[in-house]
């Protein structure tokens, strides 16, 4: 895979996800009962986590965040709203931190990348595999 690629202003593309934010929170009438952990894969500074975090806190559910991200700034932004940070899949998994078991993966802002940045139809088949080794529900 490429390695990332700098975006030009931060401010301005995360506000522009922040505008997809209830389209992309449709699973949370979903959540099964006993997931207590979600990792959101690609997730920035933490922002659509807060947003779902506050949808399940609504709904009577705790449940623990953790934002897997490649940007050090946008993991920086999440560490200090309070969510566990990774800059990969692999440090996640590497660290035995989260039981995935009992997780749940979200990658709202991340599959279309995969698609448009991958070198070869292989590292998609890898991403996917990698993803399907993890156990996540």
């Amino acid at each position: 895979m490429l390695d990332e690629v700098d975006i030009a202003n931060s401010d301005i593309y995360l506000s522009n996800m922040a505008k997809s934010f209830p389209d992309k929170a449709w699973f949370v009438g979903y959540v099964d009962p006993d997931v207590n952990v979600v990792v959101d894969f690609g997730g920035g500074s933490g922002e659509f986590c807060e947003y779902v975090k506050a949808k399940l806190e609504w709904s009577g559910r705790t449940v623990d965040f953790v934002v897997i991200d490649n940007n050090e700034a946008f993991a920086a932004a999440a560490r200090s709203r309070g969510f566990r940070t990774y800059s990969s899949l692999d440090e996640m998994l590497s660290s035995g931190d989260v039981d995935l078991s009992r997780s749940l993966l979200v990658m709202s802002s991340v599959i279309h990348e995969v698609y448009s940045y991958a070198e070869s139809p292989a590292d998609i088949s890898g991403f996917w595999r990698d993803i399907g080794r993890c156990g996540f529900r």
